[in-house]
């Protein structure tokens, strides 16, 4: 019986990690099962606040969830922010792929996650030369952009401490806040999109304010070449393939065509939104709920010798191009 081929990560895509010049974006998919997803969340805050308002389980409309999350503020603040601090303030099973993206040579990692599971691995990892350094909104520093750092761009929730208004993007009056013209969340995007290559992990990527920041940084991008001739820096999304074997209904079943087909126009949307933000998608078999599929390909890179450092005309200084 033929060994079925091993998942890895596509060439273009291993270089850009290795080079020490690319970004992790961390989204909330590598510890889904851990914590609630966002309309989970915003039910749970509702709850606990005394809000009338619910969405359902499967909400994909950010704006809702976003004005959802207001209510339960507006009913009371003190306890949103004591269930937040609650649900996050604590270290669950942790997903290995964490481990694994810390080993990786990143330049810097970007999380909108709350939790504080990055930030305790950090401070468990061992790797030569590199002092992790944690840094939550709205301490986002862009002169900070190296090797080691962590940015908690929507906030960090840390076990046993108490969540303070203003720490933390979730409810539409923070998105307003931090997303504003000028603002400390809507610059350090902007220059990130603009300036670094990019690999996202386990991001949905549906905050409303982002597709602006994309269209924006394209359109800076494309002047940027127009008078400078560099191009736009190099985006990638690791992306869990839906129509994999273990998404798809087994041969047989009454569901097998219906689903197949309907899987396959997802993975068509899928590539769709991505290729929109100027990303290109690896997709790749999650072989089981806990992502083995990704874990397999990420433990390859790091027994790969990094590349040399290659110079990036986006440079890193408070200089927007």
């Amino acid at each position: 019986m033929p060994v079925p081929d091993q998942p890895r990560i596509g060439q273009e895509c291993s270089d850009l990690i290795l080079s020490g010049q690319c970004v992790a974006f961390v989204g909330s998919g590598l510890s889904a099962s851990q914590f609630d997803s966002w309309p989970k969340l915003v039910n749970r805050l509702c709850d606990r606040c005394g809000a009338s308002t619910r969405v359902s389980d499967d909400e994909t409309d950010a704006e809702k969830l976003i004005q959802a999350a207001e209510d339960a503020k507006i009913s009371s603040g003190s306890a949103y922010l004591t269930c937040l601090g609650e649900h996050f303030g604590r270290i669950p099973d942790i997903n290995p792929c964490y481990d694994l993206l810390l080993k990786l040579p990143f330049k810097s990692i970007v999380t909108l996650n709350f939790d504080p599971v990055l930030a305790y691995k950090a401070g468990l990892q061992q790797v030569a030369d590199v002092s992790f350094r944690i840094l939550p909104y709205p301490g986002l520093d862009r002169a900070e952009m190296r090797r080691g750092a962590i940015f908690y761009a929507h906030g960090l929730i840390q076990v046993g401490k108490p969540v303070c208004d203003g720490s933390i993007v979730l409810a539409k009056s923070e998105y307003d806040h931090a997303y504003e013209n000028g603002g400390p969340l809507q610059r350090f995007m902007s220059e990130l999109l603009q300036r670094d290559p990019i690999c996202f992990v386990g991001c949905g990527l549906r905050d409303p304010p982002l597709k602006g920041l994309f269209d924006r940084a394209r359109r800076d991008q494309v002047e940027s070449a127009r008078l400078l001739g560099y191009g736009r820096p190099r985006r990638f999304a690791l992306v869990a393939d839906p129509t994999s074997t273990t998404a798809i209904p087994q041969p047989g079943s009454s569901d097998h065509d219906r689903g197949a087909d309907d899987l396959r126009r997802h993975r068509e949307l899928t590539e769709q939104f991505y290729s929109d933000r100027d990303i290109d998608v690896e997709f790749y078999d999650p072989m089981d709920r806990h992502h083995t599929g990704l874990r397999l390909m990420l433990e390859k890179l790091t027994v790969v010798t990094p590349l040399p450092i290659q110079e990036n005309p986006y440079r890193n200084d408070s200089t927007i191009l």
